[in-house]
């Protein structure tokens, strides 16, 4: 995913589904990820746009209450209540929001859930976008976390 080439939406769905089932198992064994990045999704068959996701070493069995080590993370793509130290499933799903935009736009999402608009401007092409599109990024980055939808509610 590092090529420059600008992905098809319909490429970045079954990408994004993808991640989204993967956490929808992780999730039923209680695990949460907390530092999902897009260098974290590998693809492996471009054909079928198949992936994996590796490096998940601030995984987390959600029902513990510990600290969570974050030094050294990119922060551009965690969860704003990861900087209070609390997680839980619905933190990867902000995650699955930052990497979605990226993948639409070209571009990180700095400070914060993007707005409506920075998805229309038309810097990075991303005019074409469709209203679902911008809609499940809005969805997934809803900084209040008892109003983010959940894995199963993205699917």
């Amino acid at each position: 995913m590092k090529d420059k080439k600008k992905l098809k939406e319909k490429h970045i769905s079954m990408i994004i589904h993808q991640l989204l089932k993967g956490l929808e198992l992780l999730n039923k064994h209680g695990i949460v990820i907390n530092n999902l990045k897009p260098s974290n999704i590998l693809l492996y068959s471009d054909q079928h746009w198949d992936i994996k996701i590796s490096d998940v070493g601030l995984q987390v069995l959600y029902e513990q209450k510990r600290d969570l080590n974050l030094s050294g993370n990119e922060t551009q793509w965690m969860a704003p209540e990861l900087a209070n130290n609390r997680s839980n499933p619905k933190t990867d799903v902000w995650t699955v929001g930052a990497i979605t935009y990226w993948l639409l736009t070209g571009k990180e999402p700095l400070n914060g859930p993007p707005i409506k608009e920075n998805m229309d401007d038309g810097e990075s092409g991303s005019k074409e976008l469709s209203k679902d599109c911008v809609d499940f990024v809005q969805q997934a980055m809803t900084k209040d976390l008892s109003q983010r939808p959940d894995v199963n509610q993205l699917l």
